[in-house]
């Protein structure tokens, strides 16, 4: 066994790897490399498992990993939604919150087609607890508008 040291850290490993492949070509065949891996002392089967392994951490702990974004963007939202509620301390009644949501709409003018099911909503026959999420989720997307006019 040529220069068999015994790998003990992920960035050995990838040092080895590296070395390794650095010295193999395209058109090499698998089985060459297979076979000078075995003849170097390396159990192949345990090579794999050690590569997979660490490709994984990197790939879950990984910044731009899609799934690492979208819990980010969605701690984010929501933490923007929390700050929209509307606190059981501020005790709105049924025309306040009609108000408040008409007054928002009425901020928004025609800016943005997306909040026009809002402005044709017949808020006599929504509950209260409606009218409050519309007005709590009204408040996030216009803060968030603004928000984003800037970036």
């Amino acid at each position: 066994m040529k220069n068999n040291k015994r790998i003990e850290t992920e960035e050995q490993l990838l040092q080895v790897l590296e070395e390794f492949f650095c010295d193999v070509t395209e058109d090499e065949p698998i089985e060459n490399i297979e076979s000078e891996l075995r003849d170097l002392g390396y159990d192949l089967a345990k090579l794999e498992k050690k590569g997979k392994e660490i490709v994984d951490l990197h790939i879950a702990n990984s910044p731009l990993n899609w799934r690492n974004k979208a819990k980010k963007e969605i701690e984010i939202a929501k933490a923007n939604l929390d700050k929209a509620r509307i606190h059981e301390d501020k005790e709105l009644d049924r025309k306040s919150l009609i108000d408040e949501i008409r007054a928002v709409l009425l901020s928004l003018g025609n800016k943005n087609s997306n909040f026009a099911p809002a402005h044709f909503r017949n808020f006599e026959t929504a509950s209260d607890n409606d009218l409050l999420s519309m007005l709590e989720q009204l408040k996030y997307l216009t803060s968030d508008q603004t928000n984003g006019e800037g970036e």
